[in-house]
This record gives structure tokens, sequence and C-alpha cells, in this order.
């Protein structure tokens, strides 16, 4: 695929979600104890009021009275009035809001230092978000303002593996054997990352340009074989994330050497103009984090199933049995989840157990068990997410 124009105020990542994701991450957000009101939700998401609305009345959190002045959204512009434009609107066409800026149309919700916008773009609303927005005109806008990539696709140069092999040779020059090495096991495990999971950040159309590739010949077309070096470091949490802490089941040590080569491929990628320097700073902070918690984390995951493996269910049990719950809250020697039935706890752990966790870190396949109003005891835990 061609290497294409970076769009200007791309903006956060959650910025970019679509419903589905938005409503996930939004439950997530929100059993970390945070207050969320329309105007916090709606700048969080970069969405304007109105979605902000819809959305929150969704995920069922109570709303004052003076928020219905967001349930019902103004019709559209009729196209005869928009016509003509308003005074200071950059385009005539647009609903009022939303601006053009570098081509797109978008509703911002604030503007950077240097004046760029940052907010939701048109071609991040579904069918129903669209047609309600603009109106009738929502068919024609769709075909002039098209997501990123919806130009004529083609296998990017260089790839993926070969700047990963252009890294790697540069970095042999100045490397031990033994961090070399260091190196080239970070650097297989993120191509077999970006392989696997990679194509869960594509936009439509470029799922549809390299899927049928990939079926011909998965391995030839495989992700790293087809697109560019932008995409390396939006994939540097799923890296540092899930794949290292579920798929690999890394070691301290792995994790350590794998934020530190992220970290020093990130600024790579920003000196060949591979990557923006916001998106480097990001990646780079990332890293940082990964390597102070995620030892931490996985220390805490070992804990949990060593006290769970002294535990065992009982007759007449209450089960609390969650996928994935939040740390909710903290105390010496104490630990209170949130999952979808609510907070739960306290469940009684050492205090060492205790002072490794951090409110608002993720725990998989929870199992918790108590008598009739007795104490909880841990009976299951899975892997600890901590970014």
């Amino acid at each position: 695929m061609s290497r294409r124009k970076k769009r200007q105020g791309h903006g956060p990542r959650r910025h970019r979600l679509r419903r589905p994701a938005r409503l996930a991450s939004a439950r997530d957000w929100m059993a970390s104890g945070a207050r969320v009101t329309i105007r916090t939700y709606a700048k969080w998401f970069g969405l304007d009021r109105y979605t902000a609305y819809d959305e929150l009345t969704m995920l069922g959190v109570p709303l004052s009275s003076g928020d219905l002045q967001w349930a019902t959204r103004p019709p559209p512009v009729p196209k005869a009035d928009r016509d003509h434009g308003e005074p200071g609107s950059s385009d005539g066409r647009l609903p009022p809001g939303w601006i053009e800026w570098g081509g797109e149309p978008i509703f911002p919700v604030g503007f950077t230092s240097g004046g760029c916008p940052y907010g939701l773009f048109a071609w991040q609303l579904d069918e129903h978000e669209g047609a309600e927005t603009f109106g009738a005109d929502w068919d024609l806008l769709r075909q002039q303002w098209r997501p990123p990539g919806e130009e004529s696709m083609e296998t990017a140069r260089p790839t993926i593996t070969d700047t990963l092999q252009q890294f790697l040779s540069e970095q042999s020059a100045r490397l031990s054997p033994r961090t070399l090495a260091s190196y080239q096991e970070v650097v297989y495990l993120l191509t077999e990352s970006l392989d696997g999971e990679g194509y869960m950040a594509l936009y439509p159309d470029e799922t549809a340009f390299w899927e049928p590739l990939w079926r011909q010949d998965s391995r030839a077309n495989s992700f790293c074989n087809i697109f560019g070096p932008d995409k390396i470091v939006d994939h540097t949490e799923r890296f540092l994330g899930d794949f290292l802490v579920d798929t690999v089941g890394a070691t301290r040590g792995l994790v350590a050497s794998a934020a530190t080569v992220t970290k020093k491929l990130a600024a790579w990628l920003e000196e060949h103009g591979y990557s923006d320097p916001a998106d480097t700073r990001a990646a780079i902070g990332l890293a940082g984090n990964a390597a102070r918690v995620l030892p931490r984390a996985q220390e805490l995951g070992e804990s949990l199933n060593e006290l769970s493996d002294k535990t065992k269910p009982e007759a007449g049990d209450e089960e609390f049995d969650e996928l994935h719950v939040k740390i909710a809250r903290l105390a010496p020697g104490k630990m209170w989840f949130a999952g979808s039935r609510g907070e739960i706890g306290p469940l009684l752990v050492p205090r060492e157990v205790s002072d490794l966790a951090e409110v608002g870190w993720s725990i998989s396949n929870l199992v918790l068990a108590r008598r009739s109003g007795g104490r909880w005891r841990l009976l299951q835990a899975g892997s600890v997410y901590a970014l």
C-alpha cells in the first residue's frame, strides 16, 4: 500500500472508536470510579453532546433534568440554507458546529496550541449517526469525504517487514551480540503480534483490500508483508499489553526488554519519517509505563494464583464469577472489584499482595466464593492487565 498523507487532527485513539467499541470502553472507564457527565463523556470520546446523551442513556447512566436539552438533535440545516454558508463557517454545507479541516468534516471539541482541531470526524459516524446528523446529504457526503485509505490500494513500500529488518540492521552496528539477540527476539514477537492481531485496527477498506490477498497466501501476504511502518506505533499498546501478557506469557525480563526495544523503535521510526512526534511520544510513554507496571502486574497475578491454589469451593457457596473485572478500591490487605454486577469485596489478601495492585487494573476470569454473610475467598484469577 502506498504511503498516504497523514490526517491532521488525528487526536487520541479513543476519538476514533466506533460505537460498539466506544460503549465497551465507556463501561471500563465508569467502572474505574470516574464521574461521568454528558460534558466529560463528549470531551473524552470526541463526540457532540447529543451523541453523548444517547450513549449514556444506553449505558444506563442517570442524567439530570438539565441534560434533556441534549435529548433531541436539531434537524439538519436545509440544503438551500447551507449553500449560502454561515458567517465564520468554513463550509456552508455543514450542520452547525461542524467545520472542514484538511478536506474532511470534523465536529471539534477543542484545538491544539497550534490551532489544529480535534474531535469527531464524519467518517467515524455509522449509518444511523451519519443520516441523523447530515440528513439527506449523507450519501453524497460519504462519497466526497471518505476515511483515510479509501484511495487506490497497493502493497506498501517499504513494508513492515522491510522496516523492521532495516531497524535491526542499523542496531547491529552498535549492539553487543547478546543485546542484539534480545532485540531480535522482541522484533520477532512484535511481527507475530502484528501478523496475528494488527488487522483489528484496519479501516474497512484496508480489510477489503488485504483479506483476499491473505486468503490466497497467508504467509506471503501476511499483515507485515502488505502494510507499511505507519501501522507499527499504533500497535504498541496491544503488543505490550494483551500479546505479551496472554499470548506469550512473557517473563519479567522479556517485558523489560520489550519496553526498551519498543521505545528505541518508536524513536527510530520518527527519525525515518514513519511516525509523527505525537504518536512517538505516546508510544515511548506507554513503553515506559509498561516497564514500570507490567512486572508488578505479573507478580500480582502469580500471587493471586498462589492464593487461589490454597482455596477450594465448598457446598452452599455463593459465587461471584466474572470474565473481566476492574480493581475498584484498595486498602492494606483488602481488594474490591467492579464488574457487570457492581462492586464486590473486600477480598482479604496479604498486605504485600494488595501493595502490588493499582486501582483501574483489570483481572480476567475472577471467581470468588463465600458462605452466606461470610468473607469472600479467592477460587480463581486469570491474567492481570495493567495497560
